[in-house]
């Protein structure tokens, strides 16, 4: 048995480039979308710090006594979560870690150090030696989240809403 079917060569050739702007929206959308990604939830990240907003702050511990007096004594008053000498908070980056720019992430570069200072059992004015920076903000993490749930918060509301625009945009390709 065999099967066949005759197009006009119009229409074949309407259809052959409809296919390929979906093709060309689809590579496209493959690097793009992982970047505007990254990029916006490390915006969000640097947002939430600087506003003190997170998902969860209100449950956030107070600082220690000695690490309050400490860093009261470092910057002159306790000073926002998350804040010290904004190290961390310049080390946020959007980061491609794949092959073809298909692996995007926010976060801080592996190997990111700290300007020093970040120990609270030398007297204040007394900088401390460089420390890691994912390091600490793992530490961080433990009592006061930020990472988790920002990347939860992202992945429920935006990712969709970025998502859905993708696949408007190939919608919006086809075309006869």
């Amino acid at each position: 048995m065999s099967f066949g079917m005759a197009m006009k060569p119009g229409h074949y050739r309407s259809y052959m480039e409809a296919l390929n702007r979906l093709d060309s929206i689809a590579r496209a959308q493959k690097t793009r979308l992982p970047r505007v990604c990254a990029e916006e939830h490390r915006d969000d990240l640097v947002k939430a710090i600087l506003t003190q907003r997170y998902k969860g702050s209100n449950t956030y511990p107070e600082y220690s006594d000695a690490y309050a007096k400490w860093k009261k004594g470092m910057l002159g008053s306790v000073g926002k979560f998350w804040v010290l000498f904004g190290d961390l908070l310049h080390s946020l980056t959007a980061i491609n870690r794949g092959a073809g720019g298909s692996r995007w992430f926010a976060g801080i570069q592996e190997g990111a150090m700290d300007s020093g200072g970040k120990q609270y059992s030398r007297p204040p004015g007394r900088r401390g030696p460089e420390k890691s920076i994912p390091m600490y903000a793992g530490v961080n993490e433990q009592s006061r989240p930020l990472f988790d749930p920002a990347r939860t918060d992202f992945a429920n509301n935006q990712w969709a809403t970025h998502l859905h625009d993708a696949f408007a945009a190939l919608a919006r390709s086809w075309r006869r």
